[in-house]
């Protein structure tokens, strides 16, 4: 609360040999659930990221519809407390399209990370839509705001050039 950020990134591991994964599936539904009162006490959403698991073997939400599922096993009683936190680029090296990954989880979405696909690149240098995503995702009422987790080629500035392809207003005044 110090710092005004309004959401907590839970990332909830890759999983332990020898733990039979329904197990620590529970751990974690148990953890949502101790800890999405104390966020809400304090103003705070707990966010869970899905990381894909090409790059990460084993993680326990690969997917947002592993994270979601997660999410809405904590309870509805939790759902102010708890949300998901859709970084783009994951969601497309899962190999899932993040327009339907949008329309599916609209309702949890609490924040929003992009980059390109393929290479974790800026907006524009790889195959993903990104004016198209972001369009959607305003379309779907989400009025947070939006990262830019990429690895920039050039000096940050310089790298930013996508945005200069859009002139009119901003997508979320």
């Amino acid at each position: 609360m110090a710092i005004g950020a309004p959401s907590l990134n839970l990332l909830v591991g890759s999983a332990l040999p020898g733990v039979p994964e329904s197990r620590q599936r529970a751990a974690i539904v148990s953890a949502l659930r101790s800890l999405a009162p104390v966020a809400g006490e304090h103003g705070l959403r707990i966010l869970l990221e899905p990381v894909n698991e090409i790059e990460n073997p084993g993680f326990l939400a690969p997917t947002p519809d592993a994270a979601v599922e997660l999410i809405e096993a904590a309870g509805a009683e939790h759902a102010e407390q708890l949300g998901l936190l859709l970084d783009i680029y994951h969601v497309a090296r899962a190999g899932d399209d993040p327009l339907r990954a949008i329309e599916r989880h609209a309702r949890w979405i609490g924040h929003v990370q992009v980059s390109d696909h393929p290479g974790r690149g800026a907006p524009g240098t790889g195959e993903l839509p990104i004016w198209e995503l972001l369009e959607a995702l305003q379309a779907s009422r989400y009025e947070g705001a939006v990262g830019l987790e990429y690895k920039a080629p050039a000096p940050t500035e310089e790298s930013l050039g996508f945005m200069r392809e859009r002139r009119t207003r901003s997508l979320f005044e």
